[in-house]
């Protein structure tokens, strides 16, 4: 349990950065 994941992990703020920026998107879209 303790390896899966861990790739993601190391990448987390790529992937919330790439997440943020989705729902700042869809937001903007929406308002």
């Amino acid at each position: 349990m303790g390896n899966d994941g861990f790739c993601d992990w190391r990448h987390i703020n790529e992937r919330l950065k790439e997440h943020e920026a989705s729902v700042d998107h869809i937001t903007n879209m929406n308002s």
